[in-house]
């Protein structure tokens, strides 16, 4: 039986995952968690410099602090742009030092994570209700609704006996991915799947098998995106999903198919830290016409439409669309972004290596939409959380060293 919430500091853990998604007006949008941490800046500093990896991530961050002075001197912006870039920078360090400390509290590390899984998947349908961003209004699913679903299914059926989960997980998050699929949220559909995949490679292991599954999961994940996209792109080009879907592929496609045309903001990005790959372009991100320019000479020559939505989004304003964390902070602070981001990788590769040692698919699936908002989403208010959320089981579970599960454990957040 669990030790109560208080003496084990489940009840922290819960509460700090909740607390991820319901916001305060304070200048922006700052979760309550994210708040907590300011608060206790220094107690979280102190979490992370004993955390393994933690004094690379401080030292990175220092990096790209600097970056990000460097091209606002060069590139001066209105001072509301600047102090979100930095506290958008200082709130997520400190963060994830708030998230080490409650993960490594007196209690069972296991059950602690369990617990903070618990509390960020309640908190973001709590979020949606109270405090929801301003993408939920568009799609209330693809943004925020689809994922804490499919992270509660997965923690419930943690509850399952290791052979029925291994058989039973599969199947569950096969029928959510079509469902995400049919609503049109394909990262979702994607992510899903991987976790499905996760749960067939997650049994338990040695190091070598942990590292063979790994690299079974990339290849099969990589297979299964390219299987969805044909049968989304096929599904949507009859209209079997609707008149919205079947026009929005049409939008979309190219040489390169929907991996360039469902990202094309990402080409507008590489132009822009191609221009300026040392300073960057400072918090505004404003760029030069030929800029862009050259972005939508390349779409041209490979038969991407640009027009609607796009032209609004990417063309005219004055500044690039930052739609990747990765190459935003590339594009805003210059290289000396990129070290912070580059370690956020590696650190989510070696988490997902460890959560699928313990068979923790449930982890394995909040780090692995944490690698794709690396690469794919902006650093807003609901990536954020979930970045430094996921930063801290990573380094945590390099601190920790959790044994596989065994057979017939329970893994849910509560009493056995």
């Amino acid at each position: 039986m669990d030790r109560p919430l208080t003496r084990t500091g489940l009840l922290p853990a819960l509460v700090a995952g909740l607390g991820l998604w319901l916001y305060l007006p304070l200048g922006g949008r700052l979760s309550v968690t994210e708040l907590v941490a300011l608060l206790l800046t220094p107690p979280c500093v102190f979490a992370l410099l004993k955390a393994r990896r933690g004094p690379a991530v401080l030292g990175t961050g220092l990096l790209w602090l600097a970056g990000l002075t460097v091209s606002t001197v060069l590139h001066p912006a209105p001072g509301g742009e600047v102090l979100r870039a930095f506290a958008s920078l200082g709130t997520l360090v400190v963060t994830i030092g708030l998230l080490c400390l409650v993960l490594r509290s007196d209690g069972d590390p296991a059950a602690l994570r369990r617990r903070v899984l618990l509390g960020f998947a309640w908190g973001q349908l709590a979020g949606l209700l109270v405090t929801p961003p301003e993408v939920a209004a568009l799609d209330p699913w693809k943004f925020g609704a689809g994922q804490a679903v499919t992270l509660l299914v997965l923690l419930a059926a943690e509850r399952l006996r290791p052979r029925t989960r291994r058989y039973a997980v599969p199947v569950l998050l096969v029928l959510l991915a079509a469902g995400h699929l049919g609503t049109g949220s394909r990262s979702l559909a994607v992510l899903t799947v991987a976790a499905g995949l996760a749960a067939v490679l997650a049994p338990v292991g040695g190091r070598r098998k942990g590292r063979a599954r790994v690299v079974a999961l990339v290849v099969a994940v990589g297979i299964g995106a390219l299987v969805l996209q044909q049968v989304y792109v096929t599904l949507a080009n009859e209209g079997e999903l609707g008149a919205a879907q079947q026009q929005k592929v049409r939008f979309q496609e190219g040489d390169f198919g929907l991996l360039v045309g469902g990202r094309k903001d990402a080409v507008f990005l590489l132009a822009g830290i191609a221009a300026s790959p040392v300073t960057g372009w400072g918090p505004g991100a404003v760029v030069p016409p030929e800029v862009k320019a050259s972005a939508l000479d390349w779409l041209a020559a490979n038969r991407y439409p640009v027009h609607g939505y796009d032209r609004l989004t990417l063309v005219q304003p004055p500044q690039l669309y930052l739609h990747s964390i990765l190459l935003g902070a590339w594009a805003t602070a210059g290289v000396l972004a990129v070290p912070f981001w580059v370690l956020a990788l590696v650190l989510l590769a070696r988490g997902i290596t460890r959560a699928l040692r313990r068979g923790g698919v449930a982890e394995v699936y909040v780090l692995l939409v944490a690698f794709w908002h690396v690469w794919f989403s902006p650093l807003g208010d609901t990536t954020r959380g979930h970045l430094a959320l996921a930063l801290a089981l990573a380094l945590t579970s390099v601190a920790h060293r959790e044994e596989p599960v065994q057979p017939g454990e329970v893994l849910t957040a509560g009493a056995r």
